[in-house]
Order: C-alpha cells, then sequence, then structure tokens
C-alpha cells in the first residue's frame, strides 16, 4: 500500500463508509467469490466418478441443451446498441 497519508486516509474513509466497495478495490470480495464457486462445484466434479459413463454423458447432453438457448439470450441481452450494417 503507498505510504502516502492522504491516501492512507481515503482509504480508511472509504472502509469506513462502503466496506464491501473497499473489499472489492482490495480484491478482498474477489478471492471470497472463487473460493465459494470451488466449493459449490465439488460435488457437481465428483459426481461423475460415482455415475455410470452414459448416465453422465446424457447429464452433459441435456445441460447442453438447456444451456444453449440461455446462452443466446444472455449474449443478446449482453449487446451494445444496434448491430452495425442493419438497419
Amino acid at each position: 500500500m503507498d505510504d502516502d497519508p492522504v491516501l492512507v486516509s481515503l482509504a480508511e474513509d472509504l472502509r469506513r463508509d462502503d466496506p464491501r466497495l473497499a473489499d472489492l478495490l482490495d480484491g478482498v470480495a474477489v478471492r471470497r467469490r472463487h473460493r465459494t464457486w470451488f466449493l459449490l462445484a465439488l460435488p457437481l466434479l465428483a459426481l461423475p466418478l460415482l455415475l455410470p459413463l452414459g448416465v453422465v454423458l446424457g447429464l452433459l447432453a441435456v445441460l447442453a441443451i438447456v444451456a444453449a438457448p440461455l446462452a443466446v439470450c444472455w449474449l443478446l441481452s449482453a449487446s451494445e446498441g444496434p448491430v452495425p450494417g442493419r438497419p
């Protein structure tokens, strides 16, 4: 961290006023979020080891079929403005 007293006082003010934003700027919340996703995904990663191969492939196919339209809708909603070249 910088030794500049002005920056230190601003960081302390931000930590007091909005601790979640201060954590986000420090990167604390990002590490916590990655750990949470990993802990949630761990049973899903271990599940294929317990199920037969046909069941795992069937579940992956159903997941791909369901996720494809949702991914397209998400991509369309995330676009910024009209497509160039279209009236």
